[in-house]
């Protein structure tokens, strides 16, 4: 409720959680060009301006590549967190597109409308396969399909890119059984 005369004004913080881009005026010229800009109404005066709200739901990740591990067991970590308030609990599925290269935990991510925007870390572990294969790329894949959100169920997954740095030399380790003994007439 607003008194006649009085300026009247909405601004971003009034609507936490989104983010919006422009007003559209119903043709009075008494909508405000930005939001934030005063409105003054007179009696009798009837308007509707449209906030127009640009919000795209998505995963964000953060960093999205380069993660760097390796055969020792070395880790590296990156952030998700949602680009908008959901409409119910989002549950993104974490894996590994290597799992003999490189792991990932936790294995799920829950977001709510309460830490939609809260990071939430997520830790890959570099694996060693005992074999001399090179350095192995790999992605983290955040999986939203189960999720009861129907917004983000429908999104595609997302990938974050890594190398798993080889440790394994190719070559031969001989370990005689006994004492090993040979003589110059081939014996």
């Amino acid at each position: 409720e607003y008194l006649i005369d009085t300026p009247l004004a909405i601004n971003e913080t009034q609507l936490v959680g989104y983010t919006f881009v422009g007003i559209t005026d119903d043709g009075s010229g008494k909508c405000p060009a930005v939001l934030g800009g005063p409105i003054t109404l007179a009696l009798g005066d009837d308007i509707t301006c449209t906030i127009v709200n640009d919000d795209v739901p998505g995963i964000k990740a953060v960093p999205s590549s380069g993660l760097v591990t390796d055969e020792n067991g070395t880790t590296d970590q990156f952030t998700v967190e949602l680009t908008t308030i959901p409409t119910g609990i989002v549950t993104i599925a974490v894996s590994s597109s290597l799992p003999s290269e490189a792991t990932a935990a936790p294995v799920l991510l829950n977001f709510t409308a309460a830490n939609w925007n809260t990071p939430q870390p997520v830790t890959v572990t570099g694996v060693d396969d005992k074999v001399a294969d090179g350095d192995s790329p790999f992605n983290i894949i955040l999986n939203p399909a189960a999720s009861p959100a129907a917004e983000y169920a429908a999104l595609p997954s997302v990938q974050v890119s890594g190398t798993n740095f080889d440790n394994d030399i190719p070559g031969y380790i001989i370990n005689p059984l006994d004492n090993f003994i040979t003589t110059e007439g081939g014996g």
